[in-house]
């Protein structure tokens, strides 16, 4: 059950039947009655955002989170993952905040209850408290930032701040304990004695006091409501976020969202999903048709390329998803194919010319390492044996018996090719090439002879004169330079017996003397 202050309108679901119903106060004074979500199974718990009109529920028939448009024509599911038994949820539209309890694996016990908090739309789920046993009643403070619960299992009431922080128990020792609910700063709750007589507590936070009164109705639901708690804006409030479905509000914006049988063209645009006929199937976006043979064949025939998730392939060495043809042992032919001869293995390192013998002659060639495939006996005329794919051609044997032993095989990207010696020629060196003719050899010479010949006396000759010019320059070179020389030296003798007009002899015996 729930009730919108601003619009007088009461929604809740009848135990028996499926459907969240609106009853509504007119201006008049009339009630209207009217069906807004059709649920298969019974309703546990259901909430209205005040802000969208979007209506959250949880049923008996799924563990799931549910949510619907304020026409209620569209819906979707919310939470599915990691759901065990959800019971209650809450809401706090203006900061686009949910929380709801899961009890949990209630019968292996593996997963005990907890309380989750999340986005409107889903998204940023977290575990805010896991230690209470049977939470109900959750309620969000009116600014939202705390959240209450009672645990019936243990007879307390308590309190945790919504970013999971400042635990604290506000009641312990309740006898009975059944319903609760917060507003306005009041706690409520309800107990059943023994003598089944049903009382509704109620108490201050801050006062230890508490005070009841007697019903004798029998209650199923607990809630308080007021024209303060529900006020304030969310990006779905207004025109429905832009959405043309439904509109979920986050704390960052808002996130559009299809109902069943559309996908989401844009952000906010649903459009209808393509209908397969069998045994074709449906795209995850629902905007396209697919064989079952497209499923997981290594390439993504769907524009959101969901036909290709979750799939596991053979050859973990790729990247890329392998295509089925090659799971399924077909040859794929490479750009141009090599004919290979079988049968003997030989080591696969490539030769340098030097490591090369080219007169023995080999004709066998190594086997591809390809475990399908069998070697072919050597006829005349060979069947060309394939490659099994392209990135086993990197890893072919590539060696001098490749070329039969007459020329270097090298590797150019996928293919192996032969550089052949002058005398063979052929893809494999196979082919021998014809020399000319023994006369004609004769002739070449006898003709070559006599101009290489003369070509070889001109250079004698031009070089002998070259050698005269450079020794007669040599020579007036060297008579230059001597001559230049011996006046250099007679220069120095006269400058060695220059006359000094300053040097006296006497003065020099006498100083030898003193010395």
């Amino acid at each position: 059950m729930d009730y919108l202050v601003q619009k007088k309108a009461l929604y809740l679901s009848e135990l028996g039947n499926g459907d969240i119903r609106q009853l509504r106060l007119k201006e008049s004074g009339k009630l209207s009655w009217k069906k807004v979500v059709s649920v298969e199974g019974t309703v546990i718990d259901l909430a209205v955002d005040w802000l969208s009109g979007n209506t959250y529920w949880i049923d008996s028939e799924t563990p799931h989170i549910n949510v619907a448009s304020s026409k209620g024509q569209y819906s979707t599911v919310l939470f599915s993952e990691n759901l065990y038994h959800p019971t209650s949820v809450a809401l706090y539209p203006p900061t686009a905040i949910m929380c709801f309890v899961d009890l949990g694996s209630q019968d292996d016990g593996e997963r005990g209850s907890s309380i989750d908090c999340a986005f409107m739309d889903g998204r940023r789920r977290k575990v805010l408290w896991h230690k209470s046993q049977v939470p109900v009643g959750l309620t969000f403070s009116d600014s939202g930032t705390r959240v209450y619960w009672a645990d019936i299992g243990r007879g307390l009431i308590e309190s945790i701040q919504q970013d999971g922080s400042r635990y604290r128990v506000d009641r312990r020792g309740i006898q009975g304990l059944n319903f609760f609910t917060y507003g306005q700063g009041i706690m409520f709750w309800t107990t059943i004695d023994d003598a089944q007589i049903t009382k509704v507590w109620y108490s201050k936070t801050e006062l230890s006091e508490n005070r009841w009164f007697q019903v004798d109705q029998k209650i199923v639901d607990l809630k308080v409501y007021s024209k303060l708690s529900q006020q304030g804006s969310n990006s779905c409030s207004k025109d429905n976020g832009g959405c043309s479905h439904i509109c979920l509000p986050n704390p960052e914006g808002q996130t559009c969202k299809c109902s069943s049988g559309y996908y989401l063209a844009d952000t906010n645009r649903c459009i209808e999903a393509v209908r397969c006929s069998v045994p074709s199937q449906s795209c995850k976006d629902g905007q396209k048709c697919i064989s079952t043979e497209q499923v997981c064949d290594g390439r993504a025939d769907c524009l959101d390329a969901s036909d290709e998730m979750g799939c596991t392939y053979p050859d973990k060495t790729h990247s890329t998803p392998i295509p089925e043809k090659l799971k399924a042992g077909k040859r794929v032919i490479p750009n141009a194919a090599q004919p290979l001869q079988a049968t003997k293995p030989t080591k696969t390192r490539s030769l340098g010319p030097e490591e090369m013998n080219y007169p023995v002659r080999k004709t066998l060639i190594p086997p591809i390492p390809d475990r399908e495939s069998k070697p072919s006996e050597t006829k005349e005329t060979e069947k060309p044996v394939q490659p099994k794919d392209s990135q086993r051609a990197e890893h072919l044997p590539c060696s001098s018996d490749f070329c039969n032993g007459k020329g270097i095989c090298t590797v150019e990207g996928e293919l192996r090719k032969c550089s052949c010696q002058m005398e063979y020629g052929g893809e494999f060196c196979e082919e021998a090439v014809h020399g000319p003719a023994p006369g004609y050899i004769a002739l070449s010479i006898t003709i070559t002879l006599p101009v290489v010949l003369v070509v070889l006396g001109a250079f004698v000759y031009f070089r002998k004169e070259h050698e005269l010019k450079r020794n007669s320059t040599a020579s007036s070179r060297n008579l230059t330079s001597r001559e230049e020389n011996n006046q250099e030296e007679e220069n120095l003798m006269n400058s060695e017996t220059f006359v000094n007009e300053a040097y006296d002899e006497q003065d020099l015996l006498t100083s030898l003397q003193t010395d």
